[in-house]
This record gives C-alpha cells, sequence and structure tokens, in this order.
C-alpha cells in the first residue's frame, strides 16, 4: 500500500501483493507478477504575475475501468481494471481520492516534500541521463524538486521526470 501524505490512497483499491513505485517526478507504476505499468500521473501549470504566483492548475489521472492496452502512450500503461479484473465504481473512488487529496494539501509544505522524496526512493540510486547517455548518481532533491546528481567529479541539476531512466522496481 503506497502511503502518502497522512493517508494511503492505495490505493486501498489494489490487493496488497502490488508494487507501487513512483517515478521521478510525477508517474506512478505498479507492478502485479507478470502485470507491470503507469497507472497514474499528474501535471502542474502554474501561472505568474510578475514575481507573484497568482494560479495553480493540478491535473491528476489514474487509470481505473481503461484496459492499458487501449491507450497508447510510451511508458507500458496499466488499469485498475487490469489487476482487478473487474470495473471499480469511479463515483466512490472519485470521492475517495478527493478527500485524501485535500487532507495531502492541507498539511504543510516541507512536510508533503519530505514525504515525496522518501517515496521516490532515488537517493544513492544509479540513474540514466538520457539525452547525454551519462549515468550518475542521485545525492539529494532540492526542494524545488530538482535533483542533485553527481557524475565523476561533475554535479549535474535533474529537472525534466522524462530525461532519466532508472530501475523502479
Amino acid at each position: 500500500m503506497l502511503c502518502f501524505g497522512s493517508a494511503s490512497f492505495s490505493f486501498e483499491l489494489l490487493p496488497n501483493d502490488v508494487q507501487i513505485a513512483i517515478k521521478y517526478p510525477n508517474d506512478v507504476f505498479v507492478k502485479k507478477q507478470e502485470l507491470e505499468g503507469k497507472i497514474s500521473g499528474s501535471l502542474l501549470e502554474t501561472e505568474y504575475l510578475g514575481q507573484t504566483l497568482s494560479t495553480i492548475i493540478v491535473g491528476i489521472g489514474i487509470n481505473i475501468n481503461s484496459g492499458g492496452s487501449s491507450i497508447l502512450v510510451q511508458s507500458p500503461v496499466i488499469s485498475v481494471i487490469d489487476i482487478l479484473g473487474h470495473e471499480s465504481n469511479l463515483h466512490q473512488i472519485t470521492k475517495r481520492f478527493i478527500d485524501i487529496f485535500s487532507d495531502l494539501i492541507s498539511n504543510d509544505q516541507q512536510i508533503v516534500l519530505d514525504q515525496w522524496k522518501t517515496a521516490l526512493n532515488l537517493i544513492g540510486k544509479e540513474i540514466l541521463l538520457i539525452n547525454t547517455n551519462k549515468s550518475c548518481i542521485v545525492k539529494s532533491i532540492r526542494s524545488d524538486g530538482l535533483l542533485i546528481c553527481m557524475h565523476s567529479d561533475e554535479e549535474i541539476l535533474v529537472h525534466l521526470g522524462d530525461s532519466i531512466r532508472y530501475p523502479l522496481f
């Protein structure tokens, strides 16, 4: 079960034998036996007026009742229906998700950031930077979400989740 914030959404929806991993920065992957793929992701858009943050738009997608094979994307995709073998009640899932999300965003920002860093489980791990084909070790994660990595004696800041690869499970 994935615990993030003071609640666990894992999703109470998925069996305990399902492995869950967050791929930097915001995709959720699951694995159950031979089934593996992206089950969820989020997008954030911000708008500034000068130096002042005026708007944050958050979009969150969770594959519930659409079979993974019906969705065409770069990463392997999986859906709750693929794991459970039956459809789920979207109204109940939506209500539960909103309750958990509301609880999460009411937490102190540093607490949420620390939980995200822990859930990523990237510190000390080797990642591949796709655009340069360099391997580096993640040393830390800054408060703005950038990864601080080391390649030989060179410090590299990584900020594009799609530009890195690493084993999730």
